[in-house]
């Protein structure tokens, strides 16, 4: 008897390996599978901007990594010490305005060059709901605890969302025709917005990334929202906020993930590299034993081999270091 609904996800003809470079953008998913694939020894950019919840705000940052635009002389503002980008996460602040202009070239200038070799580009979309900066009409990424009277909210149509993110889609594959994206919705609930109107903000993005697969040949759903929401669909694979998945749930959509995306010599690569960690892990309790020293040279040689495939030289570097030659 089947006490519970399994999301049975079909694998796609689109492969990640170790040689495979990702980009991750959006909100808290893109930083969860970013942290997973860095952690697996991926080559991956993960939030250079930040946390993006909203697709236009995504959109938009593509566009300026694209052209190698800057962002407006009046998305900077100064506040708590520190200089701020309506347009960027509050991660990303500077002592001086050049110091965040600085920082956002060398940004955009790196994501740009990524962008021209990038194998997959990995989107999250957070919210329908946007901020408008009053005055200038233009979507914020972040109000940086300014006044909300500054700042106009609106639920955004998939039409409103449509258009501009799949223009900025295309504006990649005209740069890199090999780019494959992957879009999901967050599972993460945005319960400010309410309960209710959470759930009208994630059918509009649901229904854009349905819209954007149907008109790019090149774009993929993952469906990590439909994974929380209706196989796990219990508040234990919750946090204590009962709204962010907790570590239990991420590893379940992460493996999920990889069996949909990795082919099978990468997901035993994965497997070998999972024993690995656990073994450089282990704390002896006489570094000197000839039993520990044993363990070392077996280690050394798993990870050699391991070396041969993914980038292992850091931990191949601290066993030697132990080592008693």
């Amino acid at each position: 008897m089947e006490l519970k609904i399994t999301l049975h996800i079909k694998e796609s003809r689109h492969k990640l390996s170790h040689s495979s470079s990702v980009i991750t953008l959006g909100s808290c998913f893109s930083e969860v599978i970013g942290e997973q694939l860095r952690n697996n020894k991926f080559t991956v950019s993960a939030n250079p901007f930040g946390t993006l919840f909203n697709p236009l705000s995504i959109a938009y940052l593509l566009n300026c990594c694209v052209n190698k635009t800057p962002l407006p002389e009046h998305s900077y503002i100064q506040t708590r010490g520190a200089w701020f980008n309506y347009y960027l996460h509050s991660s990303l602040y500077g002592n001086s305005r050049q110091e965040l202009e600085e920082k956002f070239i060398h940004i955009t200038h790196d994501i740009h060059t990524r962008l021209l070799s990038c194998d997959f580009l990995i989107l999250t979309l957070g919210t329908a709901y946007v901020y408008e900066l009053n005055g200038h009409h233009h979507t914020v990424s972040n109000c940086h605890k300014q006044p909300s009277a500054l700042f106009t909210k609106r639920l955004l149509s998939p039409e409103e969302i449509i258009e501009p993110v799949k223009q900025s889609l295309q504006s990649l594959q005209d740069i890199n025709p090999g780019l494959k994206v992957i879009i999901t919705v967050s599972p993460v609930r945005h319960t400010k917005d309410s309960i209710p109107l959470n759930s009208v903000s994630k059918a509009t993005l649901r229904i854009v990334c349905h819209q954007l697969v149907s008109l790019l040949p090149f774009v993929e759903y993952f469906p990590s929202f439909e994974i929380l929401m209706d196989d796990l669909r219990d508040y234990r694979f919750y946090k204590e906020d009962m709204i962010h998945p907790n570590s239990l749930a991420e590893k379940y959509i992460w493996d999920k993930f990889i069996h949909c995306y990795c082919p099978a010599e990468t997901l035993e690569l994965l497997n070998q590299w999972q024993h690995i960690k656990k073994s450089l892990s282990h704390k002896p309790f006489n570094t000197l034993s000839e039993e520990h020293q044993k363990f070392l040279r077996k280690l050394l040689e798993q990870l050699s081999y391991l070396n041969q495939h993914i980038s292992c030289q850091e931990e191949i570097t601290l066993v030697k270091s132990q080592l008693q030659i």
